[in-house]
Order: structure tokens, then sequence, then C-alpha cells
């Protein structure tokens, strides 16, 4: 590296195997410059900028230490906002050398001269890395309109096989492509063909596997393979209708189930769902024994323990290395963590308890420092990489606790889906809504860049709970509390246009629909208008579909509520609410219940607002007599009267239920 940089062939990215690999080369690299003769300037602004971005772990703690010399490294460990800025400062010149792994061997444009690989060859699964893998990372030197003069590779070759696997690299072979099908269990696959409604017979289904690349090469290569294969799949249908993915009608034609649509989204195989399915219904006992008005409670008691259910679904926790080291101070949480499931039950009890504890700690928002330390070496990388698959277990569970023939709980899909939203952020749930307008900062058009959990942890402690908050809150006392008044003013302006998207997000395919039966313009008031006018727009909107319905408002009875619905049961009571900036708080979405009562004593109370709720409000709900329902929810379900797929009666069930079925669709 000394030599190439003295003979100015810089930018150089080093791609070396692993990450520790990585960082002690960029750490020596540093040591050697640091004793050496002439010593290179300090690069503040860089060192400043990733102080800012970096949330004091190991791994950006040890990056800090090396940029002042214009070096650095790059691996999965960093964050993105801490890559972005090596990335950048590559690009202008300043890190003239980068060790990384192969996070920057692809989809990575920058200037850079030379790639030096320090090694090819992956020790713990015995393989050298594949020729398109050379000659993608070999791509990142001389990229046209970056560093056209030329780019160059250079391969250190330390023996004789590593000798062999480089001019493979070099030479002009075509390298063999393997198919998933050879090794992979067929049974997600013919699922997903079913699914799709690519295929609904065995012979289309035997169809498609002939015509894959698997059967296409199998056929002349190895028959007895294809045919073996071939001759599985009635067997396996069989086996996937038996599991409730599939069912098969007298034409012997498959379609798949509520189970198996969802199971095929979620891209997860059907035996780990079947998992999630048995370990779901162990957490609704659970939830059902503490009684319906407890369960906000409960559910927020056994967080840690929902971790450990659902974590290892399918069989896999993440990246997260298991620590003897750290038998003891895991043992004192194993009470508090293994009451769903017991310690013995993983295959790996200890990896699966300690990835269970760092996964409820990593989701109160605790620092990687905190996280880290009673672990030899965890790192970053690892536990946002272990949160991001116990977020996929958590999404498919809520989508599978919301398939109405299992008759679970409603909130309980509500619930898997905030926690796999919190596993993702890292955040406590009030975090939740903060964090997505952080991550989606980009398509909101504003520069949030260095908000990460630790920020959010400190609005979360100044109070500013809710994106209404923000919103309205003070623009000093916000910037105090961002430490940059630019910032401040950025979340405010993202928080608001992050909500009036989803405001909107509906109303272009609800136009449309509606458009078909000439109720496009009763739709469209709904979300356009405010006020006294918003009211008057749902009045007319439940008009069009036959409910029974009194605008109250024309009788001028003081403090009664905004419209009268009449049931077979009574009337329901309904209050209008909107706002121009923020969700509706948690007072007006209650503000129903002190309304006055016009005629015989409502059977229920309903809040519709627009754009939607806090939080707060939508998770006492749960435990109160009014139920919320934010415009496209009421939107949706009238145009599904119009369409036929559901009726009056439901809607009004809807209304009074916050649900329109015995199983709780909707809640």
């Amino acid at each position: 590296m000394l030599d190439l940089i003295a003979r100015k062939q810089t930018p150089i990215i080093v791609f070396c195997m692993t990450k520790p690999r990585a960082e002690a080369l960029a750490k020596e690299h540093y040591t050697k410059i640091r004793s050496g003769s002439s010593i290179r300037k300090i690069f503040a602004e860089i060192r400043q900028l990733l102080l800012f971005f970096t949330e004091g772990g190991p791994t950006g703690r040890s990056l800090t230490e090396v940029v002042d010399a214009g070096i650095a490294f790059h691996h999965s460990d960093l964050s993105q906002d801490e890559r972005r800025v090596i990335e950048d400062k590559i690009r202008d010149g300043s890190i003239e050398v980068s060790y990384s792994t192969t996070t920057l061997g692809q989809g990575v444009n920058l200037p850079i001269a030379t790639v030096v690989f320090d090694d090819v060859y992956r020790r713990w699964i015995e393989q050298f890395i594949d020729k398109r893998e050379y000659i993608n990372m070999a791509g990142r030197a001389g990229r046209r309109g970056l560093q056209d003069a030329k780019g160059t590779s250079i391969l250190i070759s330390r023996t004789a096989k590593d000798r062999v696997a480089m001019n493979g690299y070099l030479s002009e072979e075509t390298e063999r492509v393997e198919s998933v099908l050879e090794h992979e269990s067929l049974d997600k696959i013919l699922l997903n063909l079913v699914a799709s409604s690519a295929a609904s017979s065995v012979e289309e289904l035997r169809a498609f596997i002939r015509s894959s690349f698997f059967g296409s090469r199998t056929a002349d290569r190895n028959p007895k393979l294809l045919k073996a294969r071939l001759d599985a799949i009635p067997s396996i249908a069989d086996q996937l209708e038996k599991d409730g993915f599939i069912l098969r009608n007298s034409d012997g034609l498959y379609r798949a189930t509520s189970f198996g649509y969802v199971t095929s989204q979620k891209g997860i195989a059907p035996q780990a769902a079947l998992v999630i399915l048995r370990r779901i219904r162990v957490l609704a006992t659970a939830l059902a024994k503490n009684g319906q008005t407890e369960f906000p409670n409960t559910a927020q008691r056994l967080g840690p323990a929902m971790l450990h259910l659902l974590l290892d679904a399918d069989g896999e926790t993440g990246p997260i290395y298991r620590d003897g080291s750290a038998g003891t101070f895991l043992d004192g949480h194993r009470g508090a963590i293994c009451t769903l499931r017991r310690y013995e039950d993983p295959c790996d009890p200890p990896l699966v308890l300690q990835v269970a504890w760092v996964l409820s700690e990593w989701i109160k928002g605790i620092s990687y420092q905190n996280l880290c330390n009673p672990f030899r070496s965890l790192r970053e990388g690892q536990i946002r990489q272990a949160a991001e698959h116990c977020c996929w277990m958590f999404d498919s569970a809520a989508a599978i606790a919301r398939v109405k023939d299992f008759g679970l709980d409603p909130r309980m899909g509500a619930h898997f889906s905030v926690m796999g939203r919190r596993l993702l952020f890292g955040v406590p749930e009030a975090g939740v809504a903060i964090s997505d307008v952080v991550r989606n900062r980009v398509s909101l058009g504003v520069e949030l860049s260095g908000i990460g959990r630790g920020k959010i942890l400190d609005l979360l402690r100044a109070g500013y709970d809710d994106l209404t908050k923000i919103i309205e809150a003070d623009d000093a006392k916000l910037a105090s509390v961002m430490r940059n008044p630019d910032q401040a003013n950025n979340l405010k302006l993202g928080a608001a246009r992050y909500i009036d998207r989803l405001a909107q997000s509906t109303l272009a395919a609800h136009t449309i629909r509606s458009k078909r039966f000439s109720s496009d313009e009763v739709v469209k008031r709904v979300y356009e208008k405010l006020g006294t006018e918003f009211e008057v727009a749902v009045f007319d909107l439940l008009s069009a579909v036959g409910v029974k319905a009194e605008l109250l408002d024309d009788r001028k009875v003081p403090g009664c509520a905004d419209i009268l619905v009449a049931a077979t049961e009574g009337n329901i009571q309904i209050e209008c609410k909107t706002r121009i900036k923020g969700l509706v708080t948690n007072s007006e979405a209650f503000e129903v219940l002190g309304k006055t009562v016009v005629g015989p004593q409502p059977i229920a109370y309903t809040t519709i607002g627009k754009p939607g709720f806090v939080d707060l409000a939508v998770k006492n709900s749960y435990s109160s007599r009014v139920t919320l329902i934010n415009h496209k929810i009421l939107c949706e379900f009238v145009i599904l009267i119009l369409e036929k797929k559901k009726s009056v009666d439901d809607l009004l069930r809807l209304l009074q239920l916050g649900y329109y079925g015995d199983k709780g669709e909707l809640r």
C-alpha cells in the first residue's frame, strides 16, 4: 500500500475476506504511517462527521481512530451513514485507502484506481471466491467516467492453490452455474407456483420443473435425479394440502389458502410458517390467561419472551456468535426471557438466549456500547443483521396471525407488526414513527442524516413521542434537543410530509375503483375536506351505501356528536376529527365520550379521524369504548360494499366494534 501510494495509484480498495482482517490491516497501516518520518495531516472534517454519525459502538470507535491518516475500513458492521461518509471521502480524494469486505464489491461507483485482493479464499467454508465475484470486485477499478485512464487489479498469491484459482479468474472460460433446485427442498417452490397461479395441477408443476434451468440441464446429465424430483411432486403437494397451505378441488386443481398466500408472500418456507403458527398459539394461550383488558400490559411484559419464542422460527438466529464467557451474565436474565419457551428447547439454547437478550435491549434503544459490553466479539452490524432477521419472523407472524381461519385475537397481528418495526429501527414503540420519517428522508426530500437511535431517544426523553408534537414544537426547544437547528427544521418538515403522504396514499386507487359506481366525487371529498365539511363528506359517504345516518349538527343540539348511525341494536355516536398538521391526538380521539347524547343511550362510540391517530390513542382504544377508524379504512370499506364484497351490516359492525367478522377482521 505504501508503495502504491508513493506511485500515486490511489484511491485504493483492499478487499479482505473478513471484517476483523479489514480492521486489523487498517490499524497496522495507520501505525506504520504514524510511526514513520512523514506524518499525514489530520482529517478533522472526516473525524467530526463520523463522530456526528456514530453511536459509540466498538466498530465506530475503531474507525474514528484511523481516518485522520486518510485510511478507512468499510464493512457491514458500520451503519449506512458511516459507510456513506467513507464513500463520499473516497470520491473527493480525502481517503486514499479503504480496507473492505465485499460491501464495496458491487453496485458502488467510486473513482478507484487500484483494487488489491488481500486474499481470495474463504477459510470458514473452505472455498475460493467465484470468478463472477472476482470480476465484480476487480471492476471497481477504472470505472468509466470516474477513472478513465486505467484501473489495476492486484492479486496476492501465497500458495500454489491460490495461483490455480487466480489463473481461473483470468481465463476466458465461463464458470459453471448451479441451479438451486439441485439441492433445495421443493415444497417452498411448489407453494410459490400455486400461490402465484403459475401452476394449478401436478402436471403443470412437473412441466415447470422440466422447463426450468435445472430440468433442462439435468435431463441430459442426470435423468435419475430429475425423475426423482418429478416423482416427488404429488406427495409434496399432498403434504402442503394436509398442512393447510393449498386446497384441491374435485378436478384435481390446486389453489392457495390464505395461509398459503401469506407464507408465499413473506418468502418463508412452509415448515417455518408451521413453526411460527404453533408458537403464536403458545403466546395466544398465555395472553388469554390474563384477560382481554390486560392484553396491552401483558404483551408489553412478554416482549423479551416473544423474541425468545420467534427469533429462530426458521432455524436461524442471525450472524451473532455464541459467547461462552457470558454464560453467568445471561443466566441472570434467563427467568425473565424463557417464559413462553423452555431454555432447553432450541438447538443451541445459550445462543438463542443471548440473541434474545441483545434484541430485547436493542428495541429499548440501549446504546451499542452497552449492548456489546457483556460480549467479547459482538459488533454493531451483527446486532442490526440479527434484528433484521428477527423482524422478518415477526412480520411473518403478524401476517399469519391475521389469517381469519385461525381465529386469533386481532390485536396480536398489530402487536407483532409494531415489534417488527421496533426490531428494524432499534427503538421503543414511541420512536417507530420518527424512525420511519428518517428512513424515508430521501423520498420525503429532507436531509436527516445523522439522526440515529441515540438522537431519537433524546427526542423521546424530551417528550417528543409522536409526530404531532414534533410538528407543533417550538423551534428553539426542538433545536436544543437536536443540537442542530437545521436538523430540527428538517425533522419538522419531514414529519409533516410523511403524515400528508400517509393521508393521501390510497386516494388514486380509491378514486379509480369508486368511479365505476359514480361515487368517486363522494370519496374524493372525504380525502379533501376538513373540519365541518369533513363531517358532511363522511355523512354523504355513509349515506351512499344505504347506512341510516343523521347529521346532528343540523339539529343545533349543544355539545352533541357529529353523526348518529342507526343499527339494529341501537345508535352509534360518531365524532369526526381532522388535523392540518400532525395526527388526531389522544384527547381528541376520545372526545366523543363526553358529547351530549341525542336520543337513547348509544350502544357504541366511534371517532373517524384524518389523517390518522397518534400511537397512544390507538393503543388506548383497545381498552376503551371508542372505536377509531381513519378515513382511508372507511373509504376502503364503502368501496368494498359497492363492489359487493362486504355488506352494510359488516360496516355497522366495523363502526361499532372496530372489526366486522366473528374473528376480528380489520381490528
